[in-house]
């Protein structure tokens, strides 16, 4: 027997609790025979009583070693040993960082906190959400009979679930229903010994209880890129972790890509690429990886991809930093919350987005189904958006009615728009005049730079294009250089929606009178003095004027607009006049 199981160690099985318990006891039998034996010398020939009691006593021994002999035949010896990938065992170590620490320190004390029971880290794709609980996991291993882990993923496969809990605790599982396999795992093991369940990557709500894992008998921690689901699981405790700031990010990164970085020739490209990670770890030790020992081309090339939210021949990056980030826009309910995350993507990097300019751009589209209210608009809204940032692909920006896209996550969002949607969206620079897949997108986004002299193309062909965006990326300074007038509108018959931000000129192009079906125009930041063509839009419902400080006096044929349902006009400081009482009175009848 004692053979057999050394052969099953050697296969990496383990030794059944039911064989454990039988070698304890033939052991402890031997034991008992060897100590008669040793005592059978000093018994007196004559001391009939003495010499009655050791024979009984050696009989029963006798009779008990035939019996365990008997079951010894039939005891199931080893279990299997469990896969790989589910064997709790010591991790790689890993850098330590400040500001993870103290996380750490938080949720190990809220282990030994008898009124925790669930503990639930939440954050971005890719942000070291497995990585934090794996040295977690290292750490109180002493403190826990028994760590299981287990993957959870989108589907939440309850049975799977069960299955992988069972081959950790080496427990079979011969019921087929889900009850059946929680009351085994209840009362079988789950209750039986201090343990530590990790439930990683949990995409929806579910109930322990109801796999057999109860909430008294042990403690348990998720991870989540969803926020909202960690509170529908009623965790005790919801940690968020955040991106590592510039000074760990680059630790990481050296770690990742090798000491090559540190070779003065290459060091400002390498930080340049660190920067472009944005202090996502995914993202640094992705591009790192990727980048060791090659040449100084490689990495110029890696930056100019980087930067142009376009690595396709940057295989690493596309599977382990951007296909992660896009299941987060898959898992996305509504039509309505991915088209309102994609319209982020079409402010400038870094930049704070206003609620309400994502309100009026998207009730200007029509991305709100059932909503013919702008009020109601506005609330829808605010609602998407607090479910977009709970999957943590937004951030609150600097002030509470504005909202933020980290850049890694813009890239992602831009690469959605323009790669996977059939070219639905486009980001671009000056340069309007290619003649690839873009021309049929539906959104456009244009940065305009303090570029002296930019000119756009004459005579550009959108058909399909619904929104544009002319910005400017450099908030401190108007485009000088870049004339409106340029632009011709007679190609873009579809345009509903027209934004302008931080723009320098004398009038709104003529052009505009074209655009029979825009119903939306906004004017933000732009020094714009004439804008008498707006009398012209006869679909126009929305009209907003944010801090165009040159226009002097809103003219009188806005009043002519009979489908206008919104006029902002917003901190125009030297707006005199607006218009007449009867062209209003006329207008609102």
């Amino acid at each position: 027997m004692e053979g057999n199981i050394e052969d099953a160690r050697l296969r990496a099985e383990s030794a059944t609790t039911e064989v454990e318990n039988w070698s304890n006891e033939g052991t402890q039998k031997i034991e008992e025979a060897t100590r008669i034996l040793q005592g059978c010398d000093d018994l007196k020939r004559w001391n009939i009583i003495p010499r009655y009691s050791v024979g009984k006593s050696a009989k029963e021994i006798a009779e008990g070693i035939a019996k365990l002999r008997n079951e010894g035949n039939s005891i199931r010896i080893v279990d299997p040993a469990p896969p790989a990938s589910m064997v709790s065992i010591s991790h790689a170590p890993t850098l330590e960082f400040q500001s993870r620490k103290s996380m750490e320190e938080g949720i190990i004390k809220s282990l030994k906190d008898g009124n925790v029971r669930m503990i639930a880290i939440c954050g971005a794709g890719g942000v070291g959400k497995t990585t934090m609980v794996r040295r977690i996991e290292d750490r109180v291993r002493k403190e826990f009979d028994e760590i299981v882990t287990v993957v959870v993923s989108q589907q939440t496969d309850k049975l799977k679930i069960q299955k992988q809990i069972a081959e950790i605790l080496r427990l079979g599982l011969s019921e087929e229903t889900l009850d059946g396999r929680a009351h085994k795992l209840r009362t079988r093991r789950m209750d039986s010994k201090k343990k530590l369940i990790i439930f990683d990557d949990v995409w929806k709500r579910f109930e322990p209880e109801d796999i057999g894992v109860p909430y008294g008998g042990c403690k348990i921690i998720l991870t989540s890129r969803l926020k909202d689901v960690c509170e529908e699981m009623e965790a005790d405790k919801v940690i968020e972790i955040k991106v590592l700031d510039k000074k760990e990010a680059w630790t990481l990164f050296r770690d990742k890509s090798g000491d090559c970085v540190d070779a003065l020739y290459l060091r400002p490209i390498a930080e340049e690429v660190a920067a472009e990670c944005k202090g996502l770890p995914i993202a640094l030790a992705t591009v790192g990886k990727a980048l060791k020992n090659r040449s100084i081309k490689t990495w110029k090339d890696a930056l100019l991809q980087l930067g142009g939210s376009n690595p396709t021949n940057f295989p690493q990056v596309l599977e382990n930093v951007f296909m992660p980030l896009k299941l987060s826009y898959d898992f996305l309910e509504t039509e309505s919350e991915k088209s309102l995350f994609l319209l982020c993507c079409l402010f400038p990097e870094d930049d704070d987005i206003q609620i309400e300019d994502l309100a009026l751009l998207s009730f200007g589209l029509g991305v709100f189904e059932g909503i013919n209210n702008i009020e109601d608009g506005r609330n829808r809204t605010q609602h998407l958006l607090e479910r977009i940032k709970s999957r943590f692909l937004l951030m609150t920006g600097s002030e509470e009615d504005e909202v933020k896209m980290h850049d890694v996550v813009r890239d992602v969002a831009i690469f959605i728009g323009s790669k996977e949607n059939q070219g639905f969206l486009n980001v671009c620079s000056m340069d309007l005049s290619s003649k690839d897949s873009s021309r049929n997108c539906y959104w456009m986004s244009v940065e305009i730079s303090n570029i002296a002299n930019a000119k756009l193309p004459v005579g550009l062909d959108f058909p399909n294009l619904r929104l544009l965006m002319i910005l400017n990326s450099n908030y401190l300074k108007f485009s000088q250089g870049f004339d409106v007038n340029d632009i011709c509108f007679k190609g873009m018959e579809e345009l509903t929606v027209l934004y302008f931000s931080h723009q320098n000129f004398q009038s709104l192009p003529p052009s505009l009178e074209f655009l029979e079906k825009l119903k939306k125009l906004h004017l933000k930041y732009c020094e714009v003095k004439d804008i008498s063509v707006v009398g012209e839009l006869a679909s126009l419902e929305i009209l907003s004027v944010w801090r165009c400080n040159a226009i002097e006096e809103l003219p009188a044929n806005v009043g002519e607009l009979k489908f206008l349902r919104l006029l902002e006009l917003r901190d125009c400081k030297k707006l005199k006049r607006i218009v007449a009482y009867q062209d209003w009175l006329g207008w609102r009848n």
